[in-house]
């Protein structure tokens, strides 16, 4: 297991008073101020949901990513949630860049881990935001790279989801007829548990899905004209190989179809962050260190 630690121990100033861990208080305090520096030194991750599914399902992952030494930071799309009507992924692309504007003020560089319906506003958010285009304009940070799990990277420009996944709406999904405008979808209980959680710790499975919430259907039936193809920064493609929302096939086909598009694969079902958190962490990381 991947453990980010220091390669030497901080210099540490003698002093009479000592905490629980036998570290003196001054040398205690220098060690998290030297994780603390090492973390800003490395990309924040962002990690953009799926639909239905708004933060609280991802915060395991979170928590063993800050554990891994990385910041990571997950933004509540638009899209998501009963009042979401009409409401398109531009709008979360908005929110992704009004997330990692602050970041790339202070120079820092971030990493776009899209999930399922995320990687779609997360393409579009890179578009001019890399770290090289934005230098170019005098611009500080950027997009170091961008990681889809299991996730829509459109393959040609005009098309949106629905027509990427291949034309119909699978029957798990309540929806309105297509292209009407301002609906929302709402899963049923036994298409989650077959589809999206399939193979996931029935307990995980359970506490993600009393957390999902409505989406919007606009979001599904926006086409983009900035695609996979058009993303300057590296990226990778985590297939997810049991997954039972988008098909083995279909994931391959995603990533053949996306010049320099790496791939990495997990044995898991479409909700990997679920089903095999620490793993997932682990592969996460080595994507992002050039590792994998």
């Amino acid at each position: 297991m991947y453990k980010n630690e220091p390669t030497s121990q901080p210099c540490c100033v003698a002093s009479s008073h000592t905490t629980l861990s036998g570290l003196t208080e001054s040398s205690a305090r220098e060690t998290v101020n030297y994780n603390a520096s090492t973390m800003t030194e490395k990309p924040v991750l962002l990690f953009v949901t799926g639909a239905w599914h708004p933060p609280k399902c991802y915060d395991g992952l979170k928590s063993t990513l800050i554990d891994l030494g990385y910041e990571c930071v997950i933004p509540k799309m638009p899209t998501i949630g009963a009042d979401s009507h009409g409401v398109t992924w531009e709008a979360d692309k908005a929110k992704i860049l009004e997330t990692s504007d602050p970041y790339f003020a202070e120079g820092r560089e971030v990493v776009l881990i899209a999930h399922s319906y995320g990687g779609i506003p997360a393409t579009a958010a890179t578009e001019g935001q890399g770290i090289s285009e934005r230098a170019e304009k005098g611009l500080k940070g950027g997009f170091h790279s961008i990681i889809f799990m299991a996730a829509f990277a459109i393959p040609v420009k005009g098309w949106d989801l629905i027509t990427t996944f291949g034309g119909a709406y699978p029957e798990w999904l309540q929806t309105g007829e297509k292209y009407t405008k301002n609906k929302i979808t709402t899963m049923s209980p036994e298409g989650a548990w077959s589809s999206l959680y399939n193979g996931c710790p029935k307990e995980a499975a359970q506490e993600a899905f009393e957390a999902t919430q409505p989406h919007s259907q606009d979001a599904f039936e926006t086409g983009l004209d900035f695609i996979g193809s058009d993303i300057t920064i590296p990226k990778t493609y985590i297939i997810c190989e049991k997954d039972q929302v988008i098909p083995l096939p279909l994931q391959e086909q995603l990533v053949q179809s996306t010049p320099g598009m790496k791939e990495a694969r997990m044995t898991t079902s479409h909700s990997p962050f679920l089903e095999k958190r620490q793993e997932t962490g682990d592969l996460i990381v080595k994507i992002v260190e050039g590792r994998n």
